[in-house]
Protein backbone atom coordinates (compact mmCIF):
# COMPACT_ATOMS: atom_id res chain seq x y z
CA UNK A 1 0.00 0.00 0.00
CA UNK A 2 1.68 3.30 -0.75
CA UNK A 3 1.39 6.31 1.09
CA UNK A 4 0.29 9.78 -0.51
CA UNK A 5 0.57 12.66 1.33
CA UNK A 6 -2.06 15.61 0.42
CA UNK A 7 -0.45 18.23 -2.45
CA UNK A 8 0.34 21.44 -0.40
CA UNK A 9 0.46 24.27 -2.92
CA UNK A 10 1.80 28.01 -2.68
CA UNK A 11 -0.89 30.87 -3.05
CA UNK A 12 2.14 31.71 -4.92
CA UNK A 13 1.76 28.98 -7.26
CA UNK A 14 -1.93 30.97 -8.43
CA UNK A 15 -1.91 32.63 -11.72
CA UNK A 16 -2.01 35.78 -9.73
CA UNK A 17 0.95 34.61 -7.20
CA UNK A 18 3.08 34.20 -10.51
CA UNK A 19 2.46 38.09 -11.65
CA UNK A 20 2.71 38.72 -7.99
CA UNK A 21 6.43 37.33 -8.49
CA UNK A 22 6.89 39.15 -11.36
CA UNK A 23 5.54 42.07 -10.87
CA UNK A 24 5.28 43.07 -7.08
CA UNK A 25 7.78 41.16 -5.22
CA UNK A 26 10.55 43.67 -5.99
CA UNK A 27 8.77 46.51 -3.81
CA UNK A 28 6.65 44.69 -1.65
CA UNK A 29 8.98 41.10 -0.86
CA UNK A 30 8.90 37.87 -2.24
CA UNK A 31 6.81 36.59 0.43
CA UNK A 32 4.81 39.58 0.44
CA UNK A 33 5.81 41.15 3.95
CA UNK A 34 6.71 44.44 2.79
CA UNK A 35 9.96 46.26 1.62
CA UNK A 36 9.63 49.43 -0.44
CA UNK A 37 5.87 48.59 -0.58
CA UNK A 38 3.66 47.77 2.16
CA UNK A 39 3.06 44.15 3.33
CA UNK A 40 0.18 42.42 1.56
CA UNK A 41 0.40 39.46 4.43
CA UNK A 42 -1.16 39.68 7.67
CA UNK A 43 0.84 42.12 8.66
CA UNK A 44 -0.41 44.96 6.53
CA UNK A 45 -3.92 46.80 6.06
CA UNK A 46 -4.55 45.79 2.11
CA UNK A 47 -7.72 43.96 3.63
CA UNK A 48 -9.28 47.45 4.74
CA UNK A 49 -9.98 48.33 1.30
CA UNK A 50 -12.57 46.86 -0.58
CA UNK A 51 -11.08 44.78 -4.28
CA UNK A 52 -12.74 47.96 -6.15
CA UNK A 53 -9.73 50.08 -4.52
CA UNK A 54 -7.24 47.16 -4.19
CA UNK A 55 -7.93 47.06 -8.14
CA UNK A 56 -7.45 50.54 -8.36
CA UNK A 57 -4.36 51.09 -6.76
CA UNK A 58 -2.62 48.46 -9.18
CA UNK A 59 -4.10 49.63 -12.27
CA UNK A 60 -4.05 53.58 -11.85
CA UNK A 61 -0.97 53.71 -8.72
CA UNK A 62 -0.54 55.67 -6.20
CA UNK A 63 0.76 59.08 -5.91
CA UNK A 64 0.90 61.22 -2.17
CA UNK A 65 2.56 64.09 -2.03
CA UNK A 66 5.54 64.16 0.26
CA UNK A 67 6.24 60.52 0.17
CA UNK A 68 9.32 59.43 -1.30
CA UNK A 69 8.23 56.42 -2.52
CA UNK A 70 4.74 55.98 -5.12
CA UNK A 71 3.24 53.17 -6.65
CA UNK A 72 3.16 53.07 -10.73
CA UNK A 73 0.58 52.15 -12.42
CA UNK A 74 0.27 48.58 -14.03
CA UNK A 75 -2.88 49.07 -15.72
CA UNK A 76 -0.28 49.18 -18.86
CA UNK A 77 1.21 46.07 -18.43
CA UNK A 78 -1.33 43.70 -16.38
CA UNK A 79 -5.20 43.19 -18.05
CA UNK A 80 -8.16 43.57 -16.25
CA UNK A 81 -8.44 39.80 -16.03
CA UNK A 82 -4.16 40.07 -14.29
CA UNK A 83 -5.08 42.74 -11.79
CA UNK A 84 -8.13 40.78 -9.97
CA UNK A 85 -5.51 37.57 -10.31
CA UNK A 86 -3.63 39.68 -8.18
CA UNK A 87 -6.29 41.13 -5.64
CA UNK A 88 -7.66 37.16 -5.60
CA UNK A 89 -4.34 36.58 -4.92
CA UNK A 90 -3.58 38.96 -1.79
CA UNK A 91 -6.68 37.52 -0.37
CA UNK A 92 -5.08 33.93 0.44
CA UNK A 93 -2.88 35.44 2.52
CA UNK A 94 -5.10 37.21 5.33
CA UNK A 95 -6.66 35.27 8.29
CA UNK A 96 -9.98 34.37 7.45
CA UNK A 97 -11.13 37.03 9.53
CA UNK A 98 -9.28 39.18 7.33
CA UNK A 99 -11.03 38.04 4.74
CA UNK A 100 -14.85 38.35 6.19
CA UNK A 101 -13.98 42.31 7.23
CA UNK A 102 -12.38 43.21 3.67
CA UNK A 103 -15.24 41.00 2.11
CA UNK A 104 -17.71 42.93 3.74
CA UNK A 105 -16.09 46.29 2.24
CA UNK A 106 -17.42 44.68 -1.50
CA UNK A 107 -20.61 45.59 -2.34
CA UNK A 108 -22.96 42.18 -2.60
Amino acid sequence: VACSAAATTSPFDSPGGRIYLQQCAGCHGAQAQGGVGPPFDTTGHAHHHADSELAQAITDGISRPGQAAVMPGWGGRLSPQQVRQVVDFMKTLWTPEQRAQQQALNPQ
